[in-house]
């Protein structure tokens, strides 16, 4: 959710330990359960197999809007059941790549990669389950999300001022970007200020503070999360302090988790 910049207030979220990370950009649904569908028909083109579904169960929850939202390119899912080149196309995890699913009827079709032989469409049975999808925001340069509220109690073993970070980006990768955490005492736009994180993190990689909570160069993320420790600041948010290249389908995910 971005930064809303009006002297009209509204609720903050707060920021608490638990199960799920809070998000600054992007959400999570919590509500919506797994998706579970039927498979009647499976096919495989050079190793990208396509399955005709209808959903049984899951879905729904307060943010879909619908009673079977549209499953997202990119969730995970698993196929289990199916028959044809000896079960070559059943698999866990795997990545949809494409899908056609209807909001309305839960039927369609869903696309992923299979290393298997080729195959004309051809009846079959067998099922998929797809997670629940992270939804990025769409972001541009000068971007800020809605603050949390930090939980600040008195209790020796708390670490809901210690929390870990991250960053991450859909659909079209920005040419060069940096995103900063921001942390202000008071909710106004111009009292936030960049913290520095303790170490910044990407695939395989520790860097050192900075700050920088996530970074591309050359279109693709150099830094994506970073572990900030003992901030004393009441409200805390994500900026995108500087962005080119993407386009209209460039979004943000942010999350801490403490």
């Amino acid at each position: 959710m971005l930064y809303v910049n009006s002297a009209f207030p509204h609720p903050i979220k707060q920021f608490v330990t638990g199960v799920l990370p809070t998000y600054l950009f992007g959400s999570l649904d919590s509500h919506t359960t797994p998706f579970l569908f039927n498979i009647s028909q499976v096919s495989v083109a050079s190793d990208v197999g396509t399955l005709t579904v209808q959903l049984v169960s899951g879905g729904g929850g307060s943010l879909a809007g619908t009673p079977n939202p549209t499953i997202s390119v990119g969730a995970v899912m698993g196929v289990r059941g199916t028959t044809k080149n000896s079960g070559g196309l059943n698999t866990d995890p795997a990545v949809i790549i494409a899908s056609t699913v209807s909001a309305l009827t839960g039927a369609g079709t869903i696309t992923y990669a299979a290393t298997t032989a080729d195959l004309s469409a051809i009846a079959d049975v067998g099922q998929v389950v797809v997670l629940p999808y992270e939804i990025g925001d769409l972001v541009v340069s000068g971007s800020a999300s809605d603050p949390v509220a930090m939980v600040n109690t008195p209790d020796a073993s708390d670490n809901s001022r210690s929390f870990y970070a991250e960053a991450l980006w859909q659909g079209t990768m920005p040419t060069t970007a940096s995103v900063a955490l921001e942390g202000a005492n008071v909710n106004f736009d111009s009292r936030f200020a960049t913290l520095q994180c303790d170490a910044g993190t990407s695939a395989g990689a520790t860097f050192a503070g900075s700050d920088l909570l996530g970074a591309v160069v050359d279109g693709a993320a150099t830094q994506s999360g970073a572990e900030y420790r003992f901030v004393t600041s009441r409200f805390i948010r994500a900026k995108v302090l500087g962005m080119t290249g993407g386009d209209g389908t460039t979004r943000l995910i942010v999350n801490i988790f403490g």
